[in-house]
């Protein structure tokens, strides 16, 4: 598209403005999406143009940085007790004689130590920004305008530890106003990079912020705000707004890094913290308790008869661990094969299975039966879906475990929930018919579908792992 010349001396194309921008398309259109650019659309034309002034002064901005990259020494770097009278000095210089606090903000340093950053150029400071995480009653207090920042409780400070998501307070955001507006410009840009780059670091140690508020009533600190994500919450006085940003729901790119370590580090931690183990005594009344929630007493299987079916074989429950918390079980039940029917037919149930039936599994042609394989709902679904996938690949394992070891002819599971029916269905089980939700697998080994699927793996990472204790053995006899 071209433009005529009344309209070229104030509007750029959208080719125009991406080369003087010096942007690709995918970064034009996000920068568009995100209010950073505006499109005009004007009278009797469908494609959008661009304000040449506004573009300009992008363009100016984006050059300023370069030039201070090329000229100035800069450094980002958390601050230390000993940095703390130019900070105070630059507040002076920005928001006058009370802003100084010099002796509140060394007790803030001395509460919390990772609090406090700056950006120096040639050695001297020109930005700082203070992002402290505190009690939830104290940020609301400063953000509704009851208290100042200074005048905080150090109580009320928390540590930067991985115990719990972290709400945090940006209480000051200062570059130096000697510097001319592009270098101011640029210094804050430089100081959010350097504070983004540090919460990434702490998300590598499982360190979660979940939100951060700040207030500000300065256009340029309103503007900064609102570039970096941050959402208006109210107008806590005349001028004066208050913002939060959500971390971990912000779709700004630069914190999809930090999301994605964030998230790459619970689901390590939650590898680590999940274990697949025997059930014990206290497992076992767990599994009844929550069974007696679900479906009630009259379908539910006492404690004392869980008991005895332990006692009669005591290899057929096992429990899904974090820590010492039950979070999903599964029984796998070597019984006879006209009980499994009678169940099916719905003409007895799991409570009244007779003690013959259970079988040991050293016996000879086996069918086995999995009454249960759940999960305890944790109210987070990504939680439950990473403990169901590992509940399902250790129940998997432990099947083709039994299937090695033993005589299993045939494999039966009941579906107390649609969920359940449309698993057993996607890993290949066939249904049969009768009152309740049956489903069988004849050979677990010539099975197709996701089962199939699930079972090549488990099996790959089996052959890999017996591989590499070779390889040690093997260097070790060498």
């Amino acid at each position: 598209m071209r433009l005529d010349k009344n309209l070229a001396k104030y509007y750029y194309t959208a080719a125009q403005a991406r080369k003087r921008l010096g942007l690709d398309e995918q970064a034009f259109q996000y920068w568009i999406r995100k209010g950073r650019i505006k499109k005009v659309i004007l009278p009797g034309r469908e494609q959008g143009v661009y304000s040449r002034n506004a573009i300009d002064e992008m363009a100016q901005q984006i050059e300023a940085t370069i030039l201070v990259e090329q000229k100035d020494k800069i450094e980002f770097r958390k601050a230390t007790i000993d940095d703390l009278e130019q900070e105070a000095e630059l507040a002076h210089l920005v928001f006058g004689t009370k802003a100084r606090a010099l002796d509140k903000r060394r007790a803030f340093l001395e509460k919390n130590p990772d609090i406090d950053y700056h950006l120096y150029s040639e050695d001297k400071l020109v930005a700082y920004i203070n992002i402290v995480p505190l009690k939830r009653q104290a940020i609301d207090n400063f953000m509704y305008g009851t208290i100042k920042a200074w005048d905080i409780s150090t109580d009320d400070i928390e540590q930067f530890t991985p115990e719990k998501p972290l709400e945090c307070l940006i209480i000051d955001m200062v570059t130096t106003p000697t510097a001319p507006p592009l270098e101011r410009t640029t210094y804050g840009s430089k100081l959010l990079t350097g504070l983004l780059r540090t919460l990434i670091a702490m998300g590598s140690q499982g360190i979660e912020i979940s939100k951060v508020y700040a207030a500000s009533d300065t256009p340029t600190g309103i503007r900064i705000l609102k570039n970096a994500g941050f959402q208006v919450m109210y107008e806590a006085r005349k001028g004066r707004l208050s913002f939060e940003l959500d971390l971990m729901k912000s779709d700004e790119r630069l914190l999809r890094e930090y999301k994605q370590t964030i998230e790459r580090k619970k689901k390590q931690e939650s590898k680590s913290k999940l274990r697949f183990l025997s059930s014990t005594s206290s497992d076992l009344w767990t599994r009844v308790e929550n069974s007696r929630r679900i479906y009630g007493e009259e379908d539910t299987v006492s404690y004392e008869r869980v008991l005895e079916w332990k006692e009669l074989n005591n290899e057929i429950f096992m429990s899904v661990k974090e820590g010492d918390k039950l979070v999903g079980a599964v029984t796998i039940m070597p019984l006879d094969e006209s009980t499994i029917h009678a169940l099916i037919n719905d003409t007895i149930r799991e409570k009244d299975i007779p003690d013959w039936a259970i079988r040991k599994w050293e016996e000879p042609e086996l069918s086995a039966y999995i009454p249960t394989i759940a999960i305890v709902p944790s109210g987070n679904e990504a939680t439950d879906h990473e403990r169901g996938a590992f509940l399902i690949k250790n129940t998997l394992r432990w099947a083709i475990d039994l299937n090695k070891k033993h005589d299993i002819k045939n494999w039966y599971a009941f579906a107390a929930t649609d969920a359940g029916e449309e698993l057993l269905q996607r890993l290949g089980f066939t249904p049969l018919e009768g009152e309740r939700k049956g489903y069988k697998i004849d050979n677990v080994k010539n099975t197709k579908g996701l089962l199939k699927t699930l079972l090549d793996k488990i099996e790959e990472e089996e052959a890999g792992r017996l591989l590499s204790h070779q390889t040690e053995k093997d260097d070790i006899e060498v």
